[in-house]
């Protein structure tokens, strides 16, 4: 079976999602690879966005600490996040670090 590249270039987005699905949002691609911070840099033109989102039906595209953007955690992320695993009935070492760390953390003493 032949691969197929779905791949759709910044350009032709907006063309492709009104194939699809009703296309009234903004007039930007967002590049995920340079917006930082508090700006989203649009993918088509380089325009710098001032992200205003405030949790407007999501979080601002920056609101992730910077430790976040390193390969060790990305890589833990995603074999996470690919495989969508029923947490509460099935135990992963992830979800085991997580709490301890949560629990070492987060949860006050006493």
């Amino acid at each position: 079976m032949a691969k197929v590249d779905r791949r759709v270039e910044p350009q032709n987005v907006f063309d492709e999602i009104s194939k699809w699905l009703l296309r009234d949002g903004f007039d930007i691609v967002i590049d995920m690879d340079k917006s930082k911070g508090s700006h989203m840099i649009n993918k088509i033109n380089g325009e710098d966005w001032l992200d205003f989102y405030t949790f407007f039906a999501s979080a601002p595209f920056g609101m992730n600490h910077p430790k976040l953007d390193n390969p060790e955690f990305k890589e833990t992320i995603f074999r996470a996040a690919i495989n969508k695993v029923a947490s509460s009935d099935i135990y992963t070492e992830q979800m085991a670090q997580f709490v301890k760390t949560f629990g070492e953390v987060a949860v006050p003493e006493g």
